[in-house]
């Protein structure tokens, strides 16, 4: 009976996977064209530093705001901030940890904006110009970041360099997915999964 629940879960788990998947993939094609995410890159640090050559990205890969990672990368449209967070392979390991890392940051941003407000995001601000040892980020004043957090959509990106397609094999990282796009979804981000490679 176990192996009968267990394949009956797994096709159930498949077809969600597979709606959420067609449901994000326009969306997450048009951003990749956009800012041009699609990079080839042997891990994530690469990935990152191939992203510092887009002029509308900010990489905030390594700036921490009190040991919290709130994005690898940031860049925003007409309606939405996009909060980019990177793993290698599309597999149960780093489905987990991405998943771990997007709540925590969703969880911290929330409560941080709401008691602290703009002086968390200017401090946020001034941490990712410190990484790269700039007085002011050439992309965006202070300011304007700081309004990008008030005024538009939050938008959680999970970038998978490799093996994040329609029929990706791993169980556990389709269930995951889907309990991210959820759990970020009850606290108001939208979430988009991409392959980036």
């Amino acid at each position: 009976d176990w192996y009968v629940f267990d394949d009956v879960y797994s096709k159930l788990l498949n077809k969600e996977y597979v709606e959420l998947y067609q449901l994000k993939l326009k969306r997450s094609s048009s951003l990749e064209k956009r800012f041009h995410l699609n990079k080839t890159a042997s891990n994530e640090t690469a990935y990152n530093k191939a992203l510092e050559a887009e002029k509308d990205i900010i990489v905030s890969h390594t700036a921490l705001h009190q040991n919290v990672e709130i994005a690898d990368a940031i860049f925003w449209d007409e309606t939405t901030l996009y909060l980019m967070h990177n793993k290698g392979i599309f597999n149960g390991v780093n489905a987990r940890d991405l998943l771990n890392q997007l709540l925590t940051a969703a969880e911290y941003l929330q409560k941080n904006r709401n008691i602290n407000g703009p002086i968390f995001i200017a401090d946020y601000y001034s941490q990712i110009c410190k990484v790269h040892k700039l007085k002011k980020m050439p992309q965006i004043s202070e300011q304007e970041f700081i309004q990008l957090f008030n005024e538009k959509k939050i938008c959680f990106i999970a970038g998978y360099l490799n093996g994040y397609k329609k029929g990706s094999k791993s169980v556990y990282a389709k269930y995951l997915t889907i309990e991210e796009n959820k759990k970020l979804s009850d606290k108001g981000y939208e979430y988009i999964p991409l392959g980036i490679n």
